[in-house]
């Protein structure tokens, strides 16, 4: 077996992840999210699918808190939760398993402009469901 590196070992990360740096590399920049890193709480959205409603919380560079879950209390920086509280991991609890990338996009609101930004993809989670309208 190889060791992990000691900034990829989850027990290491969850010690030190409040103070490690936050920092993403893409094909072209180096990007600092450090400010983006929720110290307080968890960022969260309402989930897309409105047959099966769901909060989904992340965070960057940190573990998402899953004190309120009830069951599955994993490490992750994603998860989703139902309406009765259960929680779907989204992303692994291995720091470095993520691809950044920029990318591009035509503007909705006004077709002769572009927007820019960057995709942080992580890698991991629970099984995706069955049921494609739930997957993210």
């Amino acid at each position: 077996m190889i060791a992990l590196d000691e900034e990829n070992d989850p027990e290491w990360y969850r010690a030190h992840m409040s103070t490690y740096p936050c920092y993403k590399l893409t094909e072209g920049a180096l990007f600092n999210f450090q400010l983006l890193k929720n110290l307080d709480q968890d960022w969260n959205t309402a989930g897309a699918d409105t047959k099966h409603p769901s909060t989904v919380y992340f965070n960057l560079c940190h573990y998402a808190d899953t004190d309120n879950c009830n069951g599955n209390k994993e490490d992750a920086f994603a998860y989703r939760t139902d309406e009765n509280g259960n929680c779907e991991m989204l992303t692994s609890d291995s720091p470095q398993a993520e691809v950044t990338e920029e990318v591009t996009r035509q503007s909705p609101s006004d077709p002769d402009a572009e927007q820019r930004g960057i995709r942080i993809m992580r890698a991991g989670g629970d099984e995706c469901p069955s049921d494609s309208t739930r997957q993210l």
